[in-house]
């Protein structure tokens, strides 16, 4: 076992993309008889369990995980930050005291984001929805903190809430029949008419704000 574990020390790691693809045919290839793995990237003879798989995926997810929050250091380090650096402490400060292997609840918007994909904030990285569902769910809740009886006008839905209205349209046929957020949403709409908030993704490259007024009737 001493040998072994010297040499996933000082053996290269495979790529992520070997990795990923050695790991979704290791199923098949024990039901075929397999029982080893050779690191053929590295020309080395000595096979081993294949247990090392998850030793790959784990230092891998590591190395992944490390590198993206030493680029989010750098980016809070820049000279932009310099005048004013006390968001960069407190994002900072945060992230050090968060699992990265876990993940945090967005409240109020039924989603959850990998701690590891926050870093995200603080790089110039594309933002995915749970991203801008973190940023609704804060500015919601910092409106609320100042008025709230606004929760009572205007609720706010999460970025899936646009893909599943254009779902529960195309299946209209069975509409009525079937439970879901887009009609609770609307049954609470009718119940208490009030403005339901959400964003749309716009020809793939943008997000547009749209409100449904319910008291005015008015779409905005």
């Amino acid at each position: 076992m001493t040998a072994i574990m010297d040499a996933l020390q000082t053996l290269p790691l495979p790529p992520p993309s070997v990795i990923k693809q050695l790991s979704s045919q290791a199923a098949s290839a024990w039901q075929n008889g397999s029982r080893s793995l050779v690191y053929a990237h590295a020309n080395d003879p000595r096979r081993f369990a294949f247990w090392v798989l998850s030793f790959w995926r784990g230092v891998s997810e590591l190395r992944t995980n490390q590198t993206g929050w030493r680029a989010a250091q750098r980016f809070l380090s820049q000279p932009a930050f310099h005048h004013d650096d006390s968001e960069a402490i407190a994002f900072t400060a945060h992230m050090s005291t968060l699992p990265w292997s876990d993940k945090i609840m967005v409240r109020g918007f039924g989603d959850w984001v990998l701690v590891q994909d926050l870093r995200q904030f603080a790089s110039r990285d594309w933002l995915n929805n749970s991203h801008l569902n973190v940023m609704l769910g804060v500015m919601y809740d910092k409106i609320k903190a100042i008025d709230p009886a606004v929760e009572l006008r205007y609720k706010v839905q999460n970025t899936f809430f646009c893909a599943q209205l254009r779902a529960a349209y195309a299946a209209r046929a069975t509409y009525a029949e079937t439970r879901s957020v887009v009609r609770d949403a609307g049954t609470n709409l009718v119940d208490a008419p009030h403005t339901i908030c959400f964003i749309s993704h716009v020809r793939g490259n943008h997000w547009t704000a749209v409100a449904v007024d319910s008291v005015n009737l008015q779409i905005h």
